[in-house]
């Protein structure tokens, strides 16, 4: 039970605009479920209900403190006047595409509520595309999940492997790296001394 409410808060909390790994307490909760510690159905539904709840409650902060929240000195740098209007603009003409396809992308996916909220995008629009977004991105989260929970073992393996390989491809390239700054940098001793 407890598990489930991991899930629930994790993927809520990063749908209401905190920072926080609301992606990894889902994958954590579908590889449980894969090994048959948890039911893979209630993970994706709680994880939906988070989404969904999560989104509109950062939709209505957004809504009714995200002018007061842009005038905070570190965020009013981030967000000026122009950037606003760029943003209300793209939430009026395609707000809908935004908060759908934001699920699926980490920063539009923490923000994309009090965003949609903060420039007014018709709440009726932003409830189907937070919902259908969310289903979708719980559904690919959940079979990949699955998928790689299920064959957990093997991947630990490949990654291990992978990241060998990959130590020792970073090695050879920072030393050929090295050795071709020597040899720019010798040769171009050489070609100031007689000048000089």
């Amino acid at each position: 039970m407890f598990a489930y409410l991991i899930v629930l808060l994790g993927v809520g909390i990063e749908s209401l605009g905190i920072p926080v790994p609301g992606e990894t307490a889902l994958l954590v909760g579908v590889f449980l479920a894969a090994q048959g510690r948890l039911s893979v159905v209630v993970v994706a539904v709680v994880a939906w209900i988070g989404a969904v709840v999560g989104d509109n409650l950062g939709y209505l902060i957004g809504r009714r403190w995200g002018r007061r929240l842009m005038a905070v000195r570190g965020l009013r740098r981030v967000y000026t006047p122009e950037r606003l209007e760029r943003a209300e603009a793209l939430f009026e003409r395609r707000g809908w595409l935004a908060v759908f396809t934001g699920r699926f992308v980490a920063l539009l996916r923490i923000f994309a509520g009090p965003l949609a909220g903060m420039h007014r995008m018709p709440w009726p629009g932003f409830v189907v595309a937070n919902a259908t977004g969310g289903a979708i991105w719980v559904a690919v989260i959940v079979v990949v999940g699955t998928l790689i929970g299920k064959n957990l073992d093997r991947a630990i393996t490949f990654v291990g492997r992978a990241g060998y390989i990959g130590l020792a491809l970073g090695i050879l390239v920072a030393g050929a790296y090295v050795v071709v700054r020597i040899r720019l940098a010798r040769r171009h001793r050489r070609d100031d001394g007689p000048a000089a």
